[in-house]
């Protein structure tokens, strides 16, 4: 995020064509209540009683639900993400209200545009003596940064620089991908990815070290998003850095967010960017954010800092003072929901996405018969009192037909409560039920089609979740973001920014540029643990020694502006060397 950026649209409307059939997911299904913490499937800037195409993401409880958008009459087509759960396409007012009623989706959100949050960090942080004393580079870990791009072939990035993606448009491309590499193209057009890499792992070759970021030899992947960050560019960066994670063709540690959005909301566990973050925080990702430029007001924080497992970072000036632009959590008397207990939230986030269920079956049994080419065939069932979740598989003969599969309550034309609407064979289904309540399995072919099915399901008794705070309203640590030198290339718009002599380096401010120094000290500690034990740390641990690390400088700081302190990364890192991680519980914030 970048103070009194440069900005140029250069993004048009996206043109939707047609929905490549991709892998499914094997991460577990979200499983938990939809429609997100305040209880409103779709996003409020959506227009219901429009006509007009809306571009939106929809975020479903398992990736291969998407393919349900089939069923409607798209005029561009869908596109389905490869991991996470959430398809990508265009919709009417009508179709919005439609596909909300889904009792597989969890969110509707219009595909908004998000905003770049724009002497050295490596002294100040300590980071210079991790490298120097303690011998820690980074060069076990691996780092992606999703932002405008990055200079390909500038001298301090070519040599860690593994991987340079530009995004290209999912549904108009003809190779079904959302990412091209381009080797040492500049993919930045403005400068802002290419100074936020060099903050991780820049060499300092132009400058003889003085300017290296916090782990020169970190290896580095760049997702390019443009001028134009919209969300669905953050969500393609994160779906193909998971696929390729989980494919063995990557091992990153941590992925560095300089963007977002302000305006003080409570956190959204459905968002598409809390949703692709938390399934990266499953992966062994730590994901570090922007807390954002609009202070010194407060409740200004970035909406995706908020995550409780995601690292928000707040910027400093060179004496460690939190910047006025800045952007502030909420005070303990905000007049809403407020919480700085970050292992609470990340409890309360988790059983937020567990199944509705215990492990006690109520009841189960199986329906059979044949259902023909245009009318669905419908099975009775009466939940026992007890039953609160309901799991079901319908399996058919030819296994070709596509056949879909719902359970609908009080009648065969009642409310839609589950359904299995896929391009599987088998199809499944599972949600929340009442006890004691009438329910009809139906079996609705999709296409003019005849099978032989089979209906298996399997009721439980319920659970009732009375969750607290989902999110974290507060920075997590403060590092480096005013007038902060990184990498440039020469011609690069933002060496405009602050006026120097140095040709391959630029000076900015910014949480943006704070986000990343952040991001390249959290890689120490990554690098430390794998160069000591022979594996990578969990992300959660690595979150905790950070914050615990943190130092209370000033009287000034606040656990809103702050949090838990400005950044040590000696103390930390060596921390990770021992194998001596810090728990959520020893945080300590400042002013406490």
């Amino acid at each position: 995020m970048l103070r009194d950026s440069i900005s140029d649209d250069l993004n048009g409307r996206v043109s939707l064509r047609h929905r490549p059939v991709l892998r499914a997911a094997s991460l577990l299904p979200f499983s938990g209540t939809a429609a997100g913490a305040s209880g409103d499937t779709i996003d409020d800037v959506l227009d219901t009683s429009s006509d007009s195409l809306q571009e939106v993401l929809v975020v479903f409880t398992d990736n291969e639900q998407v393919d349900r958008l089939r069923h409607l009459d798209l005029e561009s087509g869908y596109h389905r993400f490869e991991v996470l759960p959430i398809g990508y396409t265009e919709l009417t007012g009508s179709q919005i209200e439609t596909v909300a009623d889904w009792p597989e989706v969890r969110y509707v959100q219009a595909n908004a545009e998000l905003e770049y949050f724009n002497d050295d960090g490596r002294s100040t942080t300590r980071a210079g003596s991790v490298q120097s004393d303690l011998g820690y580079t980074g060069s076990s870990a691996h780092a992606v940064v999703i932002d405008s791009g990055v200079d390909g072939d500038h001298p301090d990035l070519e040599d860690d620089l593994v991987a340079n993606w530009r995004y290209v448009n999912p549904l108009s491309s003809s190779d079904d991908t959302t990412w091209e590499e381009v080797g040492s193209v500049d993919s930045d057009d403005n400068g802002h990815g290419t100074h936020c890499s060099g903050s991780i792992t820049g060499s300092g070759k132009k400058s003889d070290g003085e300017f290296r970021g916090m782990a020169p030899d970190a290896d580095l992947t760049v997702y390019s998003a443009g001028l134009t960050l919209f969300i669905v560019k953050a969500v393609a960066a994160y779906d193909h850095m998971l696929a390729r994670q989980r494919d063995g063709e990557v091992d990153v540690q941590v992925v560095s967010n300089s963007w977002g959005s302000s305006g003080g909301p409570d956190f959204d566990p459905d968002d598409a960017v809390n949703v692709a973050t938390w399934h990266a925080y499953g992966e062994g990702i730590l994901p570090v954010f922007a807390a954002g430029n609009s202070g010194p007001e407060t409740n200004t924080l970035n909406p995706y800092a908020l995550a409780p497992h995601v690292l928000g970072v707040a910027a400093t000036s060179d004496d460690k003072t939190i910047t006025d632009f800045s952007s502030r959590g909420r005070t303990p008397d905000y007049d809403g929901e407020t919480n700085y207990d970050r292992g609470k939230a990340l409890r309360n986030l988790e059983a937020y996405h567990e199944a509705d269920k215990t492990d006690t079956v109520v009841d189960e049994g199986s329906f059979s018969g044949t259902v023909g080419p245009t009318e669905s065939e419908f099975h009775e069932w009466e939940a026992p009192s007890k039953a609160g979740y309901v799991e079901a598989t319908l399996s058919w003969s030819p296994s070709a037909e596509d056949v879909d599969f719902y359970l609908r309550k009080g009648s065969p034309d009642g409310e839609e409560v589950a359904s299995g609407a896929t391009l599987n064979e088998p199809e499944e289904l599972a949600g929340a039920i009442e006890g004691g309540e009438t329910y009809y399995f139906e079996v609705r072919p999709f296409a003019n089609v005849a099978a032989d099915y089979t209906v298996e399901f399997t009721a439980y008794e319920g659970i009732t979740r009375n969750l607290g705070p989902l999110g974290i309203y507060r920075p997590g640590v403060g590092t480096p973001g005013d007038l902060v030198m990184s990498t440039l290339a020469p011609e690069d718009p933002l060496q405009a920014y602050y006026e120097d002599t140095e040709t391959w380096y630029g000076r900015i401010s910014g949480t943006s540029m704070a986000c990343p120094i952040a991001a390249g000290c959290s890689t120490l500690l990554f690098d430390a643990y794998r160069q000591n034990e022979g594996s990578f740390p969990a992300p959660g641990d690595v979150l905790a020694t950070v914050e615990a690390e943190a130092e209370d400088v000033h009287d000034s700081y606040t656990p809103w502006n702050v949090g838990s302190g400005f950044v040590d990364a000696y103390e930390a890192t060596q921390r990770a060397a021992d194998g001596k991680f810090a728990s959520f519980g020893e945080v300590t914030l400042v002013d406490e």
